[in-house]
């Protein structure tokens, strides 16, 4: 009974000898680049309007409430832009909305100015 269950212990635990080991293509390693680097943008992407609100209230001399509500009217208006580029995109393809965003951040970047 003991040398039954010995044998079938050794049967279940004996290693495969053809497994390969994993070897990383050029490919694979810049595709990990990539994702690395689109999410170190979403995070930067993420906090800069935290700095944006207190450099503005920095050179205004603004509150800390009125530096507050600052922040939150940016990030209220940033996801009624991503809700309402989401259906423009459905619509009208990713091609036309991306390049309608990039004429009318440049249009408000020089009406800002």
């Amino acid at each position: 009974m003991a040398n039954g269950a010995l044998n079938e212990n050794s049967e279940t635990t004996k290693l495969n000898p053809e497994v390969k080991s994993f070897t990383w293509t050029k490919r694979e390693y810049l595709l990990t680049v990539l994702a690395v680097l689109i999410k170190f943008g979403d995070s930067v992407e993420i906090y800069l309007p935290g700095v944006i609100t207190q450099k503005v209230s920095c050179e205004l001399g603004v509150s800390k409430v009125q530096e507050g509500l600052l922040a939150v009217v940016l990030y209220l208006c940033w996801s009624a832009s991503v809700m309402i580029s989401v259906p423009i995109s459905n619509k009208f393809g990713e091609r036309v909305t991306l390049i309608l965003s990039l004429y009318l951040s440049i249009l408000f970047a020089v009406l800002c100015a």
